[in-house]
């Protein structure tokens, strides 16, 4: 194992320390995994292999090697490997890292490859005392509820909403559904009201007497309304939500179907959403998700990413 300075040693056992509280794989909690994390801190401005300004903004795993070597640990080239097998992969599992927030279509795989600190995972590193404290244990909690739910095709789901509680077809598609409705619209809009909610085996499961108000006509079983629409009302924020699977990704002629379906109102707010259980299947589709919608992927910790222009 290379020296480490007392410097060095004290910010790495800082980070040790960290990582054990938040529950991550204490087999993995190496110095070169607390060397990784350190490196993308590093806000100074340099040149590096991800073209990003700095490590910070975006880090390759040569440039988090190479910064390990300007602090004096002499790791060898055949360090890279185990950094990112045995480091950067587990701590992108445990979404401390995002991968490629440049363009998350990118393989993983590509020389190109960078990652940053998760926003909220910054935020802890920077926290000091109590709100330390309130922030380790909001991610505890957090990631607690994004464990993937397990399900079973003879065993059935349940999700609730507004009072109301129903079962759903046990599948991938319907399981999206659930994580919308669990996960992602209480964090996003608090309270909400759903308008339609479909099962992979009733695709008018639950249609609320509201949603014809929003409707170009009224409400036909055959219609083409997206899995789930949702109105937030105290945001004036209208949700389409499609739950990927196997296909159904919101592209151009997909949103200009939901907007025929669902014409235009004053002051109301529209987000279309594409949603993925995880990266692998989010990359299938980034290339014909329509510009001006998002997508809401599952895999922990959850997140959003915004499909915009540059």
């Amino acid at each position: 194992m290379p020296s480490v300075s007392k410097k060095y040693r004290k910010k790495l056992d800082k980070i040790h320390a960290l990582l054990s509280a938040l529950s991550f794989v204490e087999k993995h909690n190496t110095d070169l995994t607390a060397w990784a994390v350190l490196a993308l801190q590093d806000d100074k401005k340099r040149e590096t292999k991800a073209r990003s300004g700095s490590l910070a903004k975006g880090a390759t795993i040569r440039d988090i090697l190479d910064y390990c070597r300007e602090c004096g640990t002499g790791y060898a080239e055949n360090t890279r490997e185990s950094l990112r097998k045995h480091s950067v992969k587990y701590l992108v599992h445990a979404g401390m890292l995002i991968s490629n927030p440049d363009d998350p279509s990118r393989p993983t795989n590509s020389a190109k490859t960078n990652y940053i600190l998760h926003p909220e995972f910054h935020a802890i590193l920077q926290s000091k005392g109590a709100n330390n404290k309130a922030l380790i244990e909001k991610w505890l909690k957090h990631s607690k509820q994004s464990k993937p739910l397990e399900w079973r095709r003879d065993k059935s789901l349940t999700v609730e909403f507004n009072g109301t509680k129903l079962t759903i077809h046990p599948s991938k598609h319907n399981l999206l559904e659930k994580y919308a409705i669990d996960i992602f619209l209480p964090a996003l809009c608090g309270k909400y009201d759903v308008l339609y909610f479909s099962d992979t085996d009733d695709k008018s499961l639950h249609v609320n007497k509201r949603l014809d108000s929003f409707l170009e006509a009224k409400f036909d079983v055959h219609k083409k309304i997206p899995d789930i629409v949702v109105y937030a009302e105290r945001k004036h924020v209208l949700f389409f939500i499609e739950a990927v699977a196997s296909s159904g990704e919101i592209d151009y002629l997909r949103k200009a179907e939901i907007d025929r379906t669902f014409p235009m109102q004053k002051g109301i707010q529209r987000r279309y959403v594409s949603m993925f259980l995880n990266r692998k299947d989010f990359r299938k589709f980034s290339d014909s998700i329509a510009q001006g919608t998002e997508a809401w992927i599952v895999e922990k910790p959850p997140h959003v990413i915004d499909i915009s222009p540059l």
